[in-house]
């Protein structure tokens, strides 16, 4: 038993530290967003928001430690106990607190204060309007998964004006050609031009590449199993653990409409990408208005996007959109194709284009757009 305790340590190890390699390759674009707010010198708090296992605290916790001198990472879920240090929202006060419980000193303009999972103190989130008015020198970045339940909720008051917020998606098609060591694959694709297309040699390439992108998707674990494993199926289960802790979640939101709708509409949108959403498509037997408050739910945890008809005439397209004619947009392409039940094979054998009646094309585009999203 002893053996095979040591021996299980070590592979664990071993695997975290082959992880933790990869985790470096994988350089995500958000990162020289975050390196101009670092550098502004009129920047406010900064809010990181998106859906679970998008890459958020990775991506911050890796920013600290590359551009700034000291990072005091702060962990609500993990650590609750550091929710007493904002029973003030003095800033002097909550560095001295925090700065005691964690042992270490902060220092403005060398130290990146990250307080992770800060949806769980809602205080941490009214006080960095205070730090903006008050201690404006020090780098303050928040970020969370379901923050946008606590942003929402009754009695919440949003620092309005004092925080800057950034939204945070799966791995783009770019992302993961780095991430696979394609940089020049990639830098080819954003030097393209329609007068010079690609040689026939290289336009199969690309395709190979993003046939792999659309079984993989872009959410950090699964690229990561991928780049260490190269094995498909170990990718899957990844995906299927992402996908059972987004039912997990619904408990925490159930309170506000049941838990069975909420699962209807989960697995209903990844079927019926490319068409226009029906409600009665989802159950004939429940009414539109308990599915529609399930959907809002769904899009407010960033699982879901909502792509509304829109004719087009002028600028803005959201004058012109149609609230009752949409189509619903999944989060990843991975977990679109998991949840629909496509294999590897599929994608590899197949044109892109006639994978689930184009759905899967779809999909792929309408991520990449808003990816494509500086906000």
């Amino acid at each position: 038993m002893r053996n095979y305790l040591v021996k299980y340590a070590h592979d664990y190890y071993n695997t975290r530290r082959i992880y933790s390699k990869k985790e470096q390759d994988m350089k995500r674009d958000i990162e020289e967003i975050l390196i101009e707010w670092k550098n502004d010198d009129h920047r406010r708090p900064l809010l990181v928001r998106g859906a679970r296992q998008v890459g958020k605290s990775y991506t911050i916790e890796n920013f600290g430690k590359k551009n700034f001198q000291h990072l005091v990472m702060i962990n609500f879920e993990q650590y609750p106990e550091y929710k007493k240090c904002f029973t003030t929202l003095q800033p002097d006060e909550i560095i001295q607190n925090i700065s005691v419980l964690n042992k270490q000193e902060i220092i403005p303009g060398e130290t990146l204060l990250f307080l992770d999972e800060i949806q769980e103190c809602p205080q941490a989130i009214i006080s960095l309007r205070y730090f903006y008015e008050q201690y404006s020198s020090l780098h303050v970045i928040g970020a969370g998964s379901l923050l946008e339940f606590t942003l929402k909720s009754e009695g919440m008051k949003i620092p309005v004006g004092r925080i800057q917020y950034l939204y945070m998606k799966p791995m783009s098609f770019g992302e993961f050609l780095d991430a696979t060591g394609e940089n020049r694959a990639r830098k080819l694709i954003q030097e393209f031009s329609p007068g010079h297309p690609f040689s026939e040699a290289i336009h199969n390439h690309l395709l190979s590449s993003l046939k792999k992108y659309m079984i993989v998707g872009g959410m950090p674990g699964v690229v990561e199993e991928y780049l260490q494993s190269g094995s498909l199926e170990k990718c899957r289960r990844i995906q299927n653990s992402i996908l059972q802790t987004y039912q997990d979640d619904f408990g925490k939101y159930a309170r506000m409409v049941k838990h069975k709708y909420l699962i209807k509409i989960f697995h209903y949108v990844p079927v019926s990408l490319g068409n226009k959403f029906k409600y009665s498509h989802v159950d004939p037997d429940i009414q539109s208005r308990d599915l529609k408050e399930a959907l809002g739910l769904l899009q407010r945890a960033g699982i879901l996007h909502l792509i509304k008809r829109t004719s087009g005439y002028a600028l803005p397209f959201e004058v012109h959109a149609s609230v009752r004619h949409f189509k619903a947009l999944f989060l990843d392409t991975g977990l679109m194709q998991n949840m629909c039940g496509l294999s590897g094979d599929i994608n590899f054998t197949n044109d892109i284009l006639s994978i689930n009646k184009g759905a899967v094309a779809e999909q792929f585009v309408g991520q990449e757009l808003l990816g494509c999203e500086k906000r």
